[in-house]
């Protein structure tokens, strides 16, 4: 993960590729000031969000990925955070749901026999 920060005004986001234009739409057609707030108050806490998706994954990509989806829900519940109060821990809390929701989506499951079906529906295992 590298530490630089890329702009929400990024030139790179207001692409006219029809496959990119309706992705980037959010971010180049929002708030401006709510942009340059989330600008100043979240993404400086980038680097220390990832270091503690990385102590929650164990993997680089894993916490790539729980990174991006935990900036991407911050963005768009940006109107609920409170300024003035603690951004890293509400993008830490945002992080671990992430990384929690992610882990019950990797769940095993186990198939059952016929029988066995019958046998946990009927309550008997």
């Amino acid at each position: 993960m590298t530490s630089a920060v890329l702009s929400l005004t990024d030139p790179l986001l207001e692409r006219t590729d029809p496959v990119i234009a309706p992705l980037a739409a959010p971010f180049t057609t929002g708030d401006s000031a709510r942009d340059v707030a989330f600008e100043r108050d979240a993404l400086p806490w980038l680097d220390d969000v990832y270091r503690f998706a990385l102590s929650l994954t164990r993997e680089e990509s894993d916490a790539d990925d729980v990174v991006q989806e935990t900036f991407l829900r911050a963005y768009r519940s940006w109107h609920t955070y409170i300024p003035g109060t603690d951004c890293r821990r509400w993008l830490f809390t945002i992080c671990r749901n992430v990384f929690l929701r992610s882990r019950e989506r990797q769940r095993p499951t186990t198939d059952l026999e016929d029988g066995e079906q019958d046998a946990v529906a009927a309550g008997s295992v």
